[in-house]
């Protein structure tokens, strides 16, 4: 049986950009946030067996977000959703013909280091 997604199940607000390099006042690169795009979208969770598979992929410590299928360019790199950044690790689009389609977007927490 397939889990019927509803539509108050987009609950996380979720901008997709790049990053640039700016410089600073004092003559300093530095990487930039540039927000392009704004979509709705919901988490996916994944099974156990799904998790286990995973462990020392690229895929390991990601989340899944997806959202409804939309014509726009794809060259998204980079994620925010609330003050966590992300990269963009893998991007499914929608292959169907359906009415409402959706597109995964598989995305890495970026952390700091010192």
């Amino acid at each position: 049986m397939v889990a019927k997604i509803r539509p108050s199940d987009f609950n996380i607000g979720m901008s997709l950009g790049s990053w640039t390099n700016t410089t600073t006042k004092a003559g300093l690169n530095v990487k930039q946030y540039q927000a392009e795009y704004y979509v709705q979208g919901m988490r996916k969770n994944r099974t156990l067996s799904q998790q286990y598979s995973l462990i020392g992929t690229r895929y390991d410590d990601t989340i899944t977000i997806i959202v409804y299928a939309q014509q726009r360019d794809q060259k998204f790199t980079a994620a925010n959703i609330g003050n966590d950044y992300y990269d963009v690790i893998d991007y499914s689009p929608s292959s169907g013909s359906d009415p409402v389609r959706y597109d995964y977007y598989t995305l890495k927490k970026i952390t700091k280091r010192a």
